[in-house]
């Protein structure tokens, strides 16, 4: 039976004890020192040697490690982190990527001397949660970082951040921050010319935010932003698109005093005229005339409506857009009706605005909650007014102005009488 034979000792041609003995004694000095320079070297010298030996789980406890000594400047610290930062390409796989960046972002945390370096890994990080998948765990990360608050980036850097931020939130349908995030960002910014870029994927993301919420007037808006770009307006396959997308929405925005100043605001575009179906569509809004639902599908439908992805009727957003704009015919023609009614029935209310008298009704109060026009129904009589009843106050000053006016009459009558018969005493002394 054979024994294992222990294994000879190798046999050094000299001790080195006293050489290493002097330089843990220097090291030590030196680590404990304000030598910004020797403090440097030795940390990037230590993440140097773990990373050519491609050990990267001792390389993040050293991060760590190195990163929480406070005996150590700032300035070497942060050497040690962007050197550190330059190995995320080198790493082996995925998941020691994701392990090595989130160490970073750990060790970076509070740091105002590598908050470039930070808002890079956070950007990087959220990337790949994104292509795995992990919508959600993406745009946690994202958020993490108050990148407002980060002194030393440019605002350049913050502007594309928050849009990342932005984005992110409404791939995972989460409004409610998408909210709050786009407030962070101050629209004078894009009225630089490097920043165009920058403007239209803001205004692209607020118009899908807008969308959703059914805030139309909004929408309205920030395609006219896009519009008065210079670079959009000076295209001439894209402006088109742009303004027939800003007449819609502000046409299905509810009515308002914004509203209507925003479409006399369009109509009064040059660049309108070269649209005349468009032009005509938002005249009628603009006019004080019926309009009918069905001459208006038939004369828009095809060649506008279908044409647009956004009233795809097979979509959720193209049904509730479509649905809308019926919304809009009803709401102009009542108003239109309230105009040159002071009241009328019911039945013929319903007969002008092609509904049933029941949506007319519905639609009607809704209007008055929303306080768009006065009205006051009469339901046992089946009849309408929308002429407001006139206070006492209203009524005695009322009153009082017809009385002077009345006075004013009567003295000038007065007055010409007088001058009849001076001028015929006048005339029989001659």
């Amino acid at each position: 039976m054979d024994i294992d034979q222990p294994t000879p000792a190798v046999k050094m041609e000299r001790s080195y004890e006293a050489e290493t003995s002097a330089a843990i004694i220097e090291a030590d000095s030196l680590a404990n020192s304000s030598d910004v320079k020797s403090n440097t070297a030795i940390l990037l010298k230590i993440t140097e040697l773990c990373f050519n030996k491609k050990d990267w789980t001792n390389l993040r406890e050293q991060l760590e490690t190195l990163s929480g000594n406070h005996g150590h400047l700032d300035l070497a610290v942060t050497e040690m982190i962007k050197k550190s930062v330059e190995y995320i390409d080198s790493t082996p796989d995925i998941d020691t990527k994701i392990e090595y960046i989130s160490t970073l972002r750990k060790i970076t945390e509070g740091k105002m001397l590598v908050e470039r370096e930070r808002a890079r890994l956070t950007r990087q990080l959220s990337s790949i949660y994104e292509e795995q998948g992990k919508i959600s765990l993406a745009c946690d990360t994202i958020q993490e970082d108050q990148i407002e608050t980060f002194g030393s980036l440019d605002k350049r850097t913050k502007v594309e951040f928050i849009l990342e931020q932005m984005r992110l939130s409404l791939l995972l349908k989460d409004y409610v921050r998408m909210a709050i995030v786009c407030k962070k960002i101050n629209t004078s910014y894009f009225k630089d010319k490097d920043t165009v870029d920058l403007k239209l994927r803001y205004y692209d993301l607020m118009i899908q935010h807008g969308i959703h919420e059914q805030h139309y007037l909004l929408v309205s808006k920030h395609f006219h932003m896009l519009f008065l770009t210079d670079v959009i307006k000076v295209d001439e396959s894209k402006w088109p698109d742009i303004m027939v997308k800003m007449v819609l929405f502000c046409i299905l925005a509810k009515y308002n005093n914004e509203q209507l100043e925003m479409m006399h605001l369009i109509s009064k575009l040059d660049e309108l005229e070269k649209l005349p179906l468009v032009e005509s569509l938002l005249k009628q809004f603009i006019s004080n005339k019926l309009i009918s639902w069905d001459e208006l599908v038939a004369r828009y439908n095809e060649p506008l409506l279908k044409k647009l992805d956004i009233f795809n009727e097979n979509t959720e957003d193209g049904k509730i857009l479509n649905e809308a704009l019926r919304e809009r015919v009803t709401e102009h023609n009542i108003l239109v009706v309230s105009k040159y009614y002071s009241r009328i029935n019911m039945v013929r209310l319903s007969q002008l605005i092609s509904l049933d008298i029941e949506k007319t009704e519905t639609k009607l109060c809704s209007l008055i909650v929303d306080k768009s026009i006065y009205a006051r129904i009469n339901r046992p009589k089946g009849i309408v007014e929308f002429v407001p009843a006139k206070s006492v106050h209203e009524t005695l000053d009322l009153w009082v102005s017809d009385v002077n006016n009345l006075l004013g009459l009567v003295e000038k009558t007065t007055h010409l009488i007088e001058k009849e018969n001076v001028l015929h005493k006048i005339s029989q002394s001659s």
